[in-house]
């Protein structure tokens, strides 16, 4: 934040995976729900002056300029594609630091596989979870909403590194003796989409077997070229 000031804007990916079949989670509450995706981003949520998307599993904090801008309404669109803040992010201008971890935890790379429109954005990577959140709104009241597309595997987005570091859309740099990764957003989903038109399952592991969406996907296209 001291890097950044509040004449700019940062924002982190803050999921928290509320399906409706998950009755543990309960409904999203932006206030409580917690991350499941690790301890920075779940400490960055409960700072001062950070927003907090509504989406109900894949919502994201922002602290700074325009950070009510990039969040709102997002909880009534898919959680990557137009208008998201992935979207909007990725069009100001916004730098995308990973720390300590590499593109296997980018959700950029998602917002890719949406505008490239790939033709397993339909396959939940965990049926069992179901397509529907729960969530309160500004209002507290309880709304529900079903989602078509649900963000799936990224264990293949590794296998995008090389092409965007010789891209010049991603650079390999050391942040407290850790390998982390700094990108230009609008050139990585440039490449990205590029790349997926030409092969839109360059993401995806064939001998997966712990990959429901991966399995699904390469059977659907196996099925269509019979």
């Amino acid at each position: 934040m001291e890097a950044v000031t509040d004449k700019g804007l940062l924002m982190m990916v803050t999921h928290s995976y509320n399906f409706i079949n998950r009755k543990e989670f309960g409904p999203y509450n932006l206030d409580v729900s917690p991350v499941q995706i690790g301890i920075i981003p779940e400490t960055f949520r409960q700072m001062d002056g950070v927003l907090r998307s509504l989406h109900p599993t894949h919502s994201v904090a922002a602290w700074g300029k325009d950070a009510l801008e990039f969040i709102t309404g997002h909880e009534k669109l898919e959680a990557a594609g137009e208008g998201t803040p992935y979207y909007r992010f990725a069009r100001a201008d916004g730098k995308i630091l990973m720390i300590g971890c590499d593109l296997e935890a980018c959700t950029m790379v998602h917002e890719a596989e949406w505008e490239a429109q790939v033709p397993y954005l339909d396959i939940h990577f965990d049926p069992d979870w179901g397509r529907a959140a729960l969530y309160y709104d500004d209002k507290a009241e309880l709304i529900r909403i079903d989602y078509k597309n649900i963000p799936g595997c990224s264990h293949g987005f590794v296998k995008c590194q090389p092409g965007l570091i010789e891209a010049g859309c991603l650079n390999k740099i050391s942040l407290n003796k850790e390998t982390s990764y700094l990108a230009d957003a609008a050139c990585l989903l440039y490449y990205l989409v590029n790349r997926l038109r030409e092969d839109p399952y360059i993401l995806l592991e064939r001998e997966s077997t712990d990959c429901y969406q991966c399995m699904e996907a390469f059977k659907r296209s196996d099925n269509l070229q019979k």
